[in-house]
């Protein structure tokens, strides 16, 4: 007659999880002896320090006035030419130099073409005759 094995209930399969369980959790509280720290590598020489990646390229007045029809609300992009300095493909940053008025937002400015400058923002509606102008700062990281 062949050995029977004891058919695995719920109530077996539960024990025996508790065990490994119980086993890993005393395995991973065992201490585990640190290695020896491996040999320190040669110090290199101190690079020479270049100038700054930043070129101040002056201020830029970001302005637009609603003359004979109103201006949707949302997002605008605005192209000034003639921006001293600017070379194509410059990667631009735009700094406001006082507060933005409420609901107005700077997302991006580029330089498509040297001396051209386009900046991506939302602004509200701009009902006829209504104006604004956000002062700022124009760098140049090369």
């Amino acid at each position: 007659m062949a050995p029977t094995r004891d058919p695995m209930t719920p109530r077996r399969i539960m024990q025996q999880l508790r065990r490994q369980d119980d086993e890993m959790q005393l395995d991973m509280t065992l201490p585990r002896r640190k290695g020896d720290q491996g040999p320190q590598g040669a110090k290199g020489d101190t690079g020479a320090t270049g100038p700054s990646a930043k070129v101040a390229l002056g201020t830029l007045t970001v302005t637009q006035t609603a003359t004979l029809v109103v201006i949707t609300a949302g997002v605008r992009t605005l192209t000034f030419t003639g921006v001293s300095g600017a070379l194509a493909g410059d990667d631009l940053l735009l700094f406001p130099t006082t507060a933005l008025p409420a609901g107005y937002a700077i997302h991006n400015v580029r330089c498509p073409t040297a001396g051209t400058v386009e900046v991506t923002l939302t602004a509200p509606l701009l009902a006829i005759g209504a104006t604004y102008s956000i002062p700022c700062r124009l760098v140049a990281l090369r």
